[in-house]
């Protein structure tokens, strides 16, 4: 079998799997979905500015080294069953426009207890963190706040920590002046 080398020029890779009336195979998963382990081979995609991973069947954790795909501006996970800590390290994404991390699955198997490295995503216009576990993310108003480009945010189901745990920043929300 020959081997095959992707070119530096890649600009978007979309793998997203649209299970729409599709038919389980005899594992349970939807025909034509990516099964595996997000692969570290990404990062040689060094041009790379749109992933889609979404609706596959990637297990296992997710991986710190996506905060190495610095070029890219639309990162999409959703739908995916990956579980433990959201990696700080996507913080290292200061060019990204939009970032979906949500849920399809019941329990929250995606969590965040620190939102700071949010701050260092100041061009992020969408961001949606539905399903993640964040009870613990007594930063996320502040986090969330220095956001200037926000335009959507989406944090349904995700166990906010109730108001009494954590205080508005001294600006509150009032950065947010581009949220519809």
């Amino acid at each position: 079998m020959a081997a095959y080398r992707c070119s530096n020029r890649v600009l978007a890779l979309s793998l997203r799997n649209a299970p729409g009336g599709a038919e389980l195979d005899d594992r349970g998963f939807y025909e034509g979905a990516l099964v595996g382990r997000i692969s570290p081979s990404l990062l040689s995609l060094s041009r790379l500015r749109h992933l889609d991973l979404s609706r596959n069947y990637l297990d296992a954790a997710l991986p710190a080294f996506l905060g190495g795909l610095r070029s890219l501006r639309y990162l999409n996970l959703s739908g995916i069953c990956i579980s433990g800590e959201v990696p700080p390290q996507l913080g290292n994404l200061s060019r990204l426009r939009s970032l979906d991390l949500s849920s399809d699955f019941g329990t929250q198997l995606l969590r965040s207890s620190d939102l700071s490295w949010l701050a260092r995503l100041p061009l992020l216009r969408h961001l949606s963190l539905s399903s993640i576990d964040t009870s613990r993310a007594l930063d996320w108003p502040q986090a969330v706040s220095m956001l200037p480009s926000l335009r959507i945010l989406y944090l349904s189901s995700c166990s906010l920590p109730s108001t009494d745990q954590w205080q508005l920043p001294p600006a509150g929300l009032r950065n947010l002046t581009n949220l519809e």
